[in-house]
């Protein structure tokens, strides 16, 4: 294979098709109330009006080509709902096809690891189609149901702009929820809000559009809310990417993936011009963390040493680093160390041929350094730990690797890997189960289910 690839990257392809009628225009998303007898139930009502309200003026604002007739605007997740058959489906297809995701500002909100997991798997679309080399334009169009002071929210949310002008500065003191409940003279504060919301979500809708991800169940995503401890300095995650440079490939491995520095290596390409890591740093962004990328290469020493840990710590696998002698035996007395904070995650692109070509070496290779550490990573994710064939893969598992990591770090009880049973020594292998689990595109016309 020539070292220079200038052939364009492949089309896209997605389970949903994006001109599908199904597709809509927003995905409210909001702190649920547990029920009239907290006092919230109230709340739940008020959400549904405002819904509602947006659903139509969003019908009445795009065109029939845009929006078919009779055709919902936007999605709702209620009570309700939950209780039908399919309503898991419908949440994931919603998640995963919606033009505009609405989240409804409130304290409550970023404390509710639900509505952290609705933020993490729509902007999980957006950082796929950056590493695809698309834009990442903004498909969040925030609303203030009560007031939130700007230093209680989350840092991954905190540059994005809530709306001024031309709102009326009751919406700003108040909130929609204030603006609903107080009625009267803000009556129509509220019709005015709600006429310039609906705008702006047309309006972006028609330009950010991110392109429809996979069927994933919404609970397979972690939180974007950074509700899984630590603060500070306490939130950086280490990724630390063990591949090497272009001049240590093996002759029959192409140096198309491979760059001048460890951390410039491209799994993905050609679907993904840009480094894994750069993509990985965006993920754990995304789970309200602070990403330090390393270089295994320069940074072995550190993680072999009998010292206290400094942050929890991603390994970032190239299988071509297990045939790597240098690398290879760095992985081997690494993966005789109980580090449980130091998790793994294989990067196997499906349409590398080359690695495909050399699967039955390089699996051995990676049993002989690395069995023990990627067993342990199964217990999140089987498929990090044999291989992600997909950037889309890649970019919904890696949470999960992160957060094993996260919690042996600061649980000290629970930092060590297990110990293996006597006389068991894993082997890798086997097809991963799919990440989309039993979830189906629900149907055009959905009959009323029982519960």
């Amino acid at each position: 294979m020539p070292e220079n690839d200038a052939s364009p990257p492949p089309e896209r392809q997605s389970p949903i098709d994006p001109a599908d009628p199904r597709r809509l225009w927003f995905f409210l998303s909001y702190s649920r109330s547990s029920g009239p007898t907290n006092g919230r139930g109230e709340s739940d009502r008020l959400v549904k009006q405002l819904f509602d309200d947006l659903n139509e003026t969003v019908a009445e604002l795009t065109t029939e080509s845009e929006l078919p007739r009779h055709a919902p605007a936007g999605f709702l997740d209620q009570e309700d709902l939950r209780s039908g058959a399919h309503w898991r489906d419908r949440l994931a297809f919603g998640l995963a096809t919606c033009r505009v995701f609405v989240p409804l500002y409130a304290l409550r909100y970023f404390d509710s690891p639900e509505c952290g997991r609705e933020w993490n798997a729509f902007t999980t679309r957006q950082l796929n189609d950056m590493a695809h080399g698309y834009s990442g334009r903004e498909g969040i169009v925030p609303i203030l149901w009560t007031p939130v002071e700007p230093g209680n929210l989350p840092e991954v949310v905190s540059s994005i702009q809530l709306a001024g002008p031309p709102f009326p500065a009751s919406y700003s003191r108040y909130g929609v929820f204030g603006l609903l409940r107080m009625g009267g003279r803000f009556r129509a504060d509220y019709r005015w809000t709600v006429h310039h919301l609906a705008e702006r979500i047309v309006e972006v809708g028609r330009v950010a559009r991110p392109a429809p991800g996979p069927l994933v169940p919404y609970d397979r995503f972690g939180s974007s809310f950074g509700l899984n401890g630590g603060t500070g300095e306490g939130r950086r995650v280490q990724l630390t990417v063990v591949a090497p440079p272009r001049t240590d490939c093996p002759p029959e491995r192409s140096k198309v993936f491979y760059g001048g520095d460890p951390r410039d290596w491209k799994p993905y390409h050609p679907v993904s011009p840009h480094p894994i890591a750069d993509h990985a740093g965006r993920v754990v962004q995304n789970l309200d963390y602070r990403p330090e990328i390393r270089d295994f290469s320069a940074d072995s020493g550190a993680l072999l040493a009998d010292r206290p840990p400094q942050a929890p710590v991603v390994l970032l696998i190239d299988p071509w680093a297990a045939v790597n002698p240098p690398l290879a035996d760095r992985l081997a007395t690494l993966d005789s160390q109980r580090k449980g904070w130091i998790g793994a995650a294989v990067a196997w692109s499906e349409t590398d041929q080359e690695s495909r070509s050399a699967e039955d070496t390089l699996r051995r290779a990676l049993n002989d350094v690395l069995s023990r550490r990627l067993e342990d990573c199964r217990r999140v994710s089987r498929a990090a730990a044999n291989g992600l064939g997909t950037l889309e893969e890649f970019t919904t598992e890696l949470p999960h690797v992160v957060a094993l990591a996260v919690r042996r770090f600061f649980g000290s009880a629970d930092s060590s890997m297990p110990l293996e049973p006597p006389g068991s020594r894993p082997r890798l292998g086997g097809p991963p189960p799919p990440t989309t689990g039993s979830l189906s595109i629900p149907p055009l016309d959905d009959p009323e289910e029982s519960p």
